[in-house]
């Protein structure tokens, strides 16, 4: 595949995604409390686990059936009830709850979401590529 194609197959993809990402992260929210993860906190709270551990389980269905699909037929891996490109969006959906996730927690910091803070000593953006707390002093105005 030539690298435009590609990139206009991710452009597609992306604009999906934004629409299927706004569409039920009202219905997930809920009208009390405005919590686009309430979802994953309230099904947490009813079954004893993390917030993180119902995201897994949320992620690994759409992960499973897409393993499944190649499983089952690795030349033309399909999925007849929602088709594999609602299981790739849905998976990409995810993924991105779970940088949300690890944001509301202070476990990542996305480069360029609170352009209050400062770095004094390091770039925030490449000490966080891999999740990890920035090694610098930060100051906050």
């Amino acid at each position: 595949m030539k690298p435009e194609d590609r990139e206009e197959i991710v452009k597609i993809l992306h604009e999906i995604e934004v629409e299927l990402r706004v569409g039920k992260a009202n219905a997930y929210a809920g009208k009390t409390n405005n919590d686009t993860l309430g979802n994953f906190k309230r099904n947490a709270e009813r079954w004893g686990m993390t917030k993180y551990q119902t995201w897994g389980i949320y992620f690994g269905k759409h992960i499973d059936t897409i393993e499944q699909a190649i499983k089952e037929n690795p030349e033309t891996p399909t999925d007849p009830t929602e088709g594999l490109l609602g299981r790739i969006n849905d998976a990409r959906v995810y993924l991105e709850i779970l940088a949300c996730m690890l944001t509301e927690d202070d476990l990542i910091t996305i480069p360029g979401l609170y352009p209050e803070i400062h770095v004094e000593h390091g770039d925030i953006s490449k000490a966080n590529i891999n999740g990890t707390a920035p090694q610098a002093d930060v100051t906050y105005e």
